[in-house]
């Protein structure tokens, strides 16, 4: 049996990124196919409808690199991907506030996320064996 932290963090984190992405693309509608408008909140954010759209592909990037063989090499460098973008948007979140609707917790959340995969990139997956099997 094996368990890898990796595994578990980016199917989180995959699952958390999809909701929410989902949920803003949901409140904002389809109507006019308009990028930077409306503004939703989701779980205490605003979101366009192009960051709620690449929220969603992250997710399922996520998951699609989490399943079965865990791709660590690709998960640190998206993890790396979103701590430089986090730290963009935590010293300058106006840049992108016309597009995506960035604030300072925009910049903190994807610090957070870029920052557990990295750290559960380099932890080792746990290999456990039943007594009575594969002797």
């Amino acid at each position: 049996m094996r368990f890898d932290l990796l595994q578990v963090v980016a199917w989180l984190l995959g699952l958390w990124t999809i909701v929410t992405g989902a949920v803003a693309l949901a409140r904002a509608g389809f109507e006019d196919l308009a990028l930077f408008t409306p503004v939703v909140e989701v779980a205490g954010a605003p979101l366009t409808p192009l960051l709620a759209a690449l929220s969603l592909l992250l997710g399922i990037l996520l998951l699609v690199l989490a399943t079965g063989e865990v791709d660590d090499r690709t998960l640190r460098i998206i993890g790396v991907i979103c701590a430089i973008a986090g730290a963009v948007w935590l010293v300058e979140p106006g840049a992108f506030q016309p597009y995506l609707a960035t604030e300072t917790e925009h910049g903190t959340r994807a610090l957070i996320v870029g920052g557990a995969l990295v750290a559960a990139s380099f932890v080792p997956p746990l290999s456990i064996r039943r007594p009575g099997i594969g002797r």
